[in-house]
């Protein structure tokens, strides 16, 4: 359905930073999401190509509306918004929740939506990480993807999670129930059916987001710069000045690393790059669910990941269970030395997988039951 629909169908209302949206028919409650307002003011269609939660943010409260609830967004880092009306349900994904919660009603559901790992260890796995490039290079470089400390998941009702059991297992010492919710993809592409793996397994692909050292592209970089006879592809963000710095000859000097920067993973650009390459690979330290390698897979890409990235790769795909420069370069020569037959078959397994489950049409039909499930409990409460 597309926003202008939505729209037309519900009564829309921006005041003071929060978004209205008000269900046709009888009321049956209130929803609070803090989340992201910009898939509700920008209505491109574009604007759900660079990441999944603005696309699954407005489909979750596409799905109260549809139930008959009012829907009230705010940013989750609005800080000075306070409720002055009681809520059925309240959903956060970052600090919020433990800032809201003391205004709430006393049967209001709190639930925290867990994007990434818990702040503790994604704070501790990215020092380290800083930690150990300054040994190698001797150069500190800032944090980049630090949380913010807070109790919002230790003040929630019920978790609801993007990621597998790794993800989940950062969250256990709270105790708490956990649902769990597949991330959607921000585009889809047909098999490649007569990819020439023999030529193929040669290329891999980094797709990410800013925080190039959180990401492992310094990993990366100095995996491939002792690998010649393989090539990788960086699309993403990996332009930080510090960063830059240091590796400048191996994101802009060596023959076999080429720096793209940000692709559109829709264009032909990105897409001619995926029918030359056998994978992508994602060395990151800490992640929720990884949507870059989720997308990767989409495309037909083997994915090679650190267990941090919330991905399974099951029998298709390779997980580093330690992630370093070593084990990034086995790993490699692993899938470049399979046969072409091998590498077809677990680039169609992989890309099976993800058709199956990671999906906007899976995303919302598991979040419908995760509803069904929170209404069925009050139902029975009282």
């Amino acid at each position: 359905m597309t926003l202008n629909k939505i729209f037309k169908r519900f009564l829309f209302q921006i005041n003071d930073r929060v978004i209205h949206l008000q269900p046709r028919g009888t009321l049956r409650g209130t929803v609070l999401l803090s989340y992201t307002t910009l898939p509700f003011i920008d209505t491109r269609p574009e604007i759900f190509d660079g990441h999944t939660n603005r696309w699954e943010c407005r489909t979750m409260a596409e799905i109260f509306l549809e139930r008959g609830y009012a829907v009230d967004i705010i940013d989750f880092d609005n800080e000075s918004f306070i409720p002055k009306k009681p809520y059925t349900f309240f959903i956060d994904v970052e600090t919020n929740l433990e800032r809201i919660a003391p205004y709430l009603n006393s049967d209001c559901i709190k639930i925290f939506h867990i994007t990434t790992s818990h702040w503790k260890f994604n704070n501790k796995a990215e020092k380290e990480r800083l930690e150990s490039l300054a040994k190698r290079k001797g150069i500190r470089l800032p944090p980049e993807r630090m949380l913010k400390p807070n109790q919002s998941a230790e003040k929630a009702d019920i978790l609801l999670l993007l990621g597998n059991a790794f993800t989940e297992a950062t969250y256990k010492h709270l105790k708490k129930p956990i649902f769990h919710i597949p991330i959607s993809t921000t585009f889809t592409y047909p098999f490649q059916e007569n990819k020439n793996f023999e030529i193929a397994r040669y290329s891999f692909i980094w797709i990410g987001g800013a925080g190039p050292v959180h990401k492992g592209v310094d990993l990366l970089l100095e995996a491939f710069a002792e690998m010649p006879e393989y090539h990788l592809h960086l699309c993403g963000k990996v332009s930080d000045p510090g960063f830059e710095k240091i590796y400048f000859r191996e994101l802009h000097q060596l023959p076999n690393i080429t720096t793209h920067d940000v692709l559109n993973l829709g264009g032909s650009e990105f897409r001619k790059i995926v029918e030359t390459s056998v994978a992508t690979i994602s060395p990151s330290c800490a992640e929720g669910q990884s949507g870059s390698v989720i997308v990767g897979m989409h495309a037909g890409l083997i994915p090679i990941v650190s267990k941090e990235s919330g991905v399974d790769t099951f029998d298709f795909g390779i997980t580093l269970q330690e992630t370093s420069i070593e084990s990034i370069k086995k790993a490699v020569c692993t899938v470049a030395s399979s046969s072409p037959y091998s590498l077809h078959t677990r680039a169609s397994t992989a890309w099976r997988h993800v058709q199956s489950k990671h999906t906007r049409e899976n995303f919302a039909e598991t979040f419908s039951h995760f509803i069904d499930k929170l209404e069925f409990q009050i139902t029975t409460k009282y």
